[in-house]
């Protein structure tokens, strides 16, 4: 709902977006940094329940919708970071 939308809130998820990006970015670099690994862990879940919470709980979105996108890449990667953690972090 564009009423909803204020600069606030689009600032606050460009720096999120910014945020992740380069904690990703680094995390890809440095697979073996396991705090590294640990917090863009998190960052995925937290991405993830975030866009859950939107669709459940405060029903700002509906699935099937751009959404769809964003639980998709959380959710592939939060599996695939469990899988193969001990692969990566010695």
């Amino acid at each position: 709902q564009p009423q909803q939308v204020t600069p606030l809130t689009s600032h606050l998820f460009a720096a999120w977006t910014a945020l992740s990006a380069i904690l990703r970015y680094k995390c890809a670099f440095n697979m073996g940094d396991a705090l590294l690994y640990d917090i863009t862990f998190w960052s995925y879940v937290i991405a993830g329940a975030h866009f859950m919470s939107e669709v459940l709980v405060f029903r700002t979105v509906k699935l099937p919708g751009p959404v769809l996108s964003t639980f998709c890449v959380a959710i592939t990667s939060i599996l695939w970071m469990i899988k193969d953690r001990d692969v990566y972090v010695h």
